[in-house]
């Protein structure tokens, strides 16, 4: 039935996954339950495609571009209604607003944006997907760092977003290359786990007792047990008793590889470098009970190939690194995580990516810096992937045989 409502707003003729200039309007008579629009789930691998890059135009009317012209770095973010356009399909009235901290740009700049589907018609998805960001990539010089790190996150297995550029366009304004982005929900979750548990941000917090309540919980049950847990476990005194307790409330095998996988791609940005931990998720598997890291806020990767990827700030890397096991463990996992990004060539997908960007990069009216950042920050992006194994040899010994 909620199918049959669907179509039924589909104008006599067209077909829906061809283009056109059309209009799909949730009916108000399906409550809460999920409805997709023209575009179901399939479609999204033309999303986040890496040879046809997609295009999405917004239409916002003028009080709240006015609105969104007022916010400021630091300031509350408000949800405006919006229509977005995607392949000549209306999408109405889906919800729209400005993010980013560090990365933050005005709405008249280059904002970053953040699209949720369903912000005011429950129940509403595109492609499947509830939720959408645009990050205007004005940390990232090269304007490809999030694309080829979330890349190796995927492959290495940790559950990872889906990211590829896309164009934008607003009221009719050119605004240039975005990196988009699928939302850390429980569709994402779903792909990779269970969805039935609880997701945190790691955002300015530790695994101490006074930053237990500062996770933010984004979705599931607020049960900050293993959290707490986590906290509990690392006040132990001795760093094998600290860690053996952190078992019982966290992956330890997965946190490795996440920490190893983020020493392979430079993510200093990020738990366990950033002092308080930042860009970052943990998780409440169901499955098994326990705490597993997703990364997050990967623009800034790929910078400092000198840097030791074993001075750490978190609790956790710490006192992983003072015990023997754990230290060879993540050794070891950093080695097996630079081999699978040579056999997967990010060197060759990285120059693929700056081939097939490049006129639309030269072109994007609101980059943020100029063309000389862009060629510098590209070419040392694909140096540092090159490097990698002789710069972390530096600090790890020499790469096993």
């Amino acid at each position: 039935m909620i199918l049959l409502l669907a179509l039924a707003c589909t104008p006599e003729g067209v077909d829906p996954e061809q283009e056109g200039s059309f209009s799909w309007v949730l009916p108000q008579d399906v409550g809460t339950e999920a409805v997709d629009g023209f575009f179901g789930p399939e479609e999204q691998d033309a999303i986040f495609d890496d040879v046809d890059l997609a295009h999405f135009a917004l239409e916002i009317d003028d009080d709240y571009v006015r609105q969104l012209q007022r916010e400021v770095k630091g300031g509350d973010h408000e949800w405006v209604p919006a229509t977005m356009i995607y392949k000549g399909v209306r999408y109405e009235n889906i919800g729209v607003r400005l993010k980013g901290e560090n990365s933050f740009l005005k709405f008249d700049e280059k904002p970053s944006l953040k699209l949720k589907f369903d912000k005011f018609q429950d129940g509403v998805r595109f492609a499947g997907l509830k939720e959408l960001t645009l990050n205007n990539m004005s940390n990232d010089y090269s304007m490809m760092h999030e694309r080829v790190s979330y890349r190796l996150m995927r492959e290495a297995g940790i559950p990872a977003s889906r990211c590829s550029h896309v164009t934008l366009q607003i009221n009719g304004e050119d605004y240039g290359l975005y990196a988009g982005l699928e939302g850390v929900d429980k569709r994402m979750v779903e792909r990779w786990r269970s969805d039935e548990g609880s997701m945190f941000e790691v955002w300015d917090v530790d695994f101490y007792d006074y930053y237990v309540d500062d996770f933010q919980i984004e979705f599931g049950e607020e049960d900050r047990s293993h959290i707490q847990g986590a906290a509990d476990a690392m006040e132990r005194s001795g760093s094998i008793q600290a860690m053996n307790a952190l078992a019982d409330h966290m992956d330890v095998d997965q946190f490795v590889r996440f920490f190893a996988a983020e020493s392979v791609i430079g993510q200093y940005d990020s738990y366990p470098y950033a002092n308080p931990g930042d860009d970052a998720h943990i998780y409440v598997d169901p499955e098994i009970d326990r705490l597993i890291w997703l990364p997050h806020g990967m623009d800034e990767t790929f910078y400092y190939p000198d840097k030791n990827p074993m001075e750490v700030n978190g609790i956790i890397a710490k006192r992983c690194l003072e015990v023997e096991d754990c230290k060879a463990d993540y050794i070891a996992a950093v080695w097996e995580l630079q081999t699978l990004s040579e056999e997967i060539d990010q060197v060759g997908y990285a120059r693929e990516v700056e081939d097939q960007i490049r006129d639309l990069v030269q072109n994007d009216p609101h980059r943020p810096y100029g063309m000389d950042y862009v060629n510098y920050y590209q070419g040392a992006m694909i140096e540092f992937i090159d490097d990698r194994e002789e710069d972390l040899e530096v600090h790890l010994g020499p790469r096993p045989n």
